[in-house]
């Protein structure tokens, strides 16, 4: 018949109404204007990237056809010998937006000057913050923190709005304190690491970074905005912003879809500014790299 079928993983769960909707809309527009290419839809559970998961499935050589990689991921997919290389098949006629893609992105997929994925979403770390808490204590709805004196402050107030309102959270478990800790130390204008030749060392413990954990101690400790409940992580942070009990916490935009489709809220009640301070911040990201050993045909329609 002359049709390419590929498989595509990282279709939403059953659950993911909206989004699994959305997907198959996509699919089937694609289809439509692509009559010769069939795409198969696999879902890997509602996180793509589930670190064991991911490992598992490289392991074991059941990646799909194309697959979806986490920024940090090329090395392991390499070490795995998973990873096709689609040099030879990219440029701004197989991808239209191409030449407009950011070149550190880009290098993400890139080893050795060959090109094993195509970046699809990046982020940076800002300030999620709850729009309806802070007009309750009067705050500005459309402005948020510019500084983290201004959230301390924002803090304080929403937090004595009582009814177990918290004025700012932070995580603080299953890893993901360090994480946190990377984007408070750029937001800070420090470091983690530091390379002198071809050797790496920590550059943490200094006193940018000990500031920041120094905040966060004062605003738990001296002004109790951030709860009494700590250890939190992710899922925490988001049940508290969903139902209405936080008023703000360093995040990605795409914490503020999750929770409206979660707890079946407004994107009016939430903003999102960038890190306060602004001296930096952790970005990330992911795409889609290819299975080894794809023909060109289905390397082709994959792009």
């Amino acid at each position: 018949s002359g049709k390419v079928t590929i498989t595509v993983d990282c279709q939403p769960v059953g659950a993911q109404k909206e989004l699994l909707a959305n997907w198959n809309a996509d699919v089937a527009e694609f289809q439509k204007q692509n009559p010769d290419i069939i795409v198969k839809s696999v879902s890997v559970g509602e996180q793509c990237n589930n670190p064991p998961d991911f490992t598992a499935r490289l392991t074991g050589g059941t990646m799909t056809d194309v697959f979806y990689g986490y920024m940090t991921d090329l090395q392991q997919v390499l070490d795995s010998v998973q990873a096709m290389d689609i040099t030879p098949y990219v440029s701004k006629d197989t991808v239209p937006t191409w030449d407009s893609i950011d070149p550190a992105l880009k290098q993400v997929f890139t080893d050795d000057g060959k090109v094993y994925g195509i970046p699809t979403k990046n982020y940076s770390m800002g300030l999620l913050y709850n729009k309806a808490l802070f007009t309750k204590a009067g705050l500005d709805p459309d402005k948020a923190p510019t500084s983290w004196d201004d959230v301390r402050e924002a803090a304080k107030k929403i937090a004595a709005l009582g009814n177990g309102t918290v004025g700012f959270a932070e995580t603080s478990k299953n890893n993901q304190g360090g994480w946190h800790l990377v984007t408070w130390s750029y937001a800070m204008g420090s470091q983690i690491a530091k390379q002198e030749g071809e050797k790496w060392t920590a550059d943490f413990n200094n006193s940018k970074v000990k500031g920041a954990l120094q905040l966060l101690k004062d605003m738990r400790w001296t002004d109790n905005s951030m709860g009494q409940k700590q250890l939190l992580e992710w899922a925490d942070l988001l049940n508290m912003m969903g139902s209405g009990k936080l008023g703000m916490y360093v995040a990605t935009a795409d914490n503020i879809p999750t929770i409206v489709n979660q707890f079946k809220g407004s994107y009016k009640s939430y903003g999102l500014g960038p890190i306060p301070d602004g001296q930096g911040t952790l970005g990330g990201g992911e795409g889609y790299m290819f299975k080894a050993g794809l023909s060109p045909e289905k390397i082709k329609a994959g792009l």
